[in-house]
């Protein structure tokens, strides 16, 4: 730990007898929340920044027109961040990462921009490109999208426009990561360089979805590039997305967020083998709202197994007990190839029409149809946890209601179909 040095260097400053004081005292300082003993001193470093806090308006505006589930984030959390915007600092002094396209002339110190790898190799003088070559030749296996990072970018030089003479260099710094995530709606397709016929198809995405604190990472980093690139005369708002769906999060039984220092959270393939991946499945679509934080509970996830996914398997299976035992083949009874669709059915011989039947399966028909209208309503305001519940009711309206109270009706003699012996009824269940 860093100061642990202070004793040796306050003794070392005493020798030499250029100590003037010394005391102790205590004073706030940034160390890593996540270290338990962050060993670590943190101090200001130059940087490189986007003046994003000139388009905070533009920003303000843009957020304005997207629609935030919930609806509190856009003018509470993510809208407070906007209005106290500040510039951001793109560099980093790291070695891995996206090479910061600047040149800086060694003798002025003026820079410039280098929009692509074409235009670099494109600038008078432009050399050092055959570091990657040889480094290629020696390592067939070195992939090509590695000339354009360090250490090979940072071989390339080019006379400065700035002094007769001199020489630009690239600077140091590599770009913030948060930027190559904020730049994946148009660089994934290769934008402005190519892809944009892809890119006009798919921009703006019609929702995307992230935990809470994407606030400040990944729903900022999109919508201020976005921003910055597109104005309303281009791109009229929302963009780059025109839903956000901010997700709580995923809390351990202990009710802290799960944390692999906390170890605090039970390996998802051990779930997948005790109770199966649909029951996981459903114990986050059922559980609660999505932006609500979620306590695992292994005893929710055990739970749905009988009370949703073995009922709805039991309907299943019923059915295809007697339809086997009966012979049932719905395409038997289609005068013509059909792909056994709605239209199809209602075509087929022995087909009642819907007042004429029992009044069991007149509710039955009306709950399937009610809940296919209610799901497909509230998954279109993405609103799966209501989704669920309705679906979670129908399976039940269909084991304990309707399944029992037509078992009889299956049981009975005759087939289902439109034969001799046929069975009107069954084939009506």
């Amino acid at each position: 730990f860093v100061k642990e040095c202070d004793r040796d260097i306050t003794r070392d400053i005493r020798s030499r007898g250029l100590l003037v004081h010394q005391e102790q005292y205590v004073h706030d300082y940034p160390f890593c929340w996540r270290a338990d003993n962050d060993p670590l001193i943190q101090y200001p470093r130059s940087s490189w920044f986007i003046r994003t806090s000139d388009f905070r308006e533009q920003m303000l505006a843009n957020n304005a027109r997207i629609e935030w589930l919930p609806e509190h984030i856009k003018d509470g959390r993510f809208g407070n961040f906007l209005e106290t915007n500040v510039d951001w600092a793109l560099s980093r002094e790291r070695y891995w990462g996206t090479p910061l396209p600047i040149w800086v002339c060694e003798e002025t110190g003026r820079a410039e921009a280098v929009p692509s790898y074409a235009a670099l190799l494109a600038k008078p003088g432009a050399g050092g490109a055959e570091v990657f070559e040889k480094a290629k030749a020696a390592n067939p296996g070195l992939s090509a999208d590695l000339r354009v990072h360090k250490p090979y970018i940072d071989a390339i030089t080019y006379d400065s426009p700035f002094a007769a003479g001199a020489r630009m260099r690239r600077v140091p710094e590599v770009i913030d990561c948060w930027f190559d995530s904020g730049a994946m709606p148009f660089a994934q397709w290769g934008w402005p360089h190519a892809g944009h016929e892809d890119f006009a198809r798919q921009f703006p995405a019609d929702f995307i979805s992230e935990a809470i604190d994407q606030t400040r990472g990944w729903f900022y980093s999109q919508l201020a590039i976005s921003t910055l690139l597109f104005g309303e005369e281009k791109t009229p708002y929302p963009h780059p997305f025109r839903t956000c769906i901010v997700l709580g999060h995923m809390l351990g039984e202990d009710g802290q967020k799960m944390s692999k220092s906390k170890r605090n959270y039970r390996e998802p393939a051990e779930i997948f083998d005790k109770y199966g991946a649909d029951a996981l499945r459903w114990f986050f679509l059922a559980g609660q709202p999505p932006w609500t934080s979620i306590r695992y509970s292994e005893r929710a996830i055990r739970e749905s197994v009988p009370e949703f996914l073995l009922r709805l398997w039991n309907v299943y299976s019923f059915f295809v007990i007697y339809a086997r035992i009966d012979g049932f083949d719905p395409a038997a009874l289609l005068d013509s190839p059909g792909r056994l669709e709605h239209a199809d059915l209602r075509r087929a011989r022995g087909w009642s029409p819907v007042r004429e039947r029992a009044e069991l399966d007149r509710w039955m028909l009306s709950e399937l149809h009610a809940t296919a209208a209610e799901m497909v309503e509230r998954l279109d305001r993405y609103d799966h946890y209501g989704a669920a519940g309705r679906l979670s009711a129908l399976v039940d309206a269909v084991s304990n209601w309707f399944v029992r109270r037509s078992r009889d009706r299956f049981w009975s003699a005759g087939r289902a179909d439109t034969g001799p012996d046929g069975n009107p009824d069954k084939l009506d269940a």
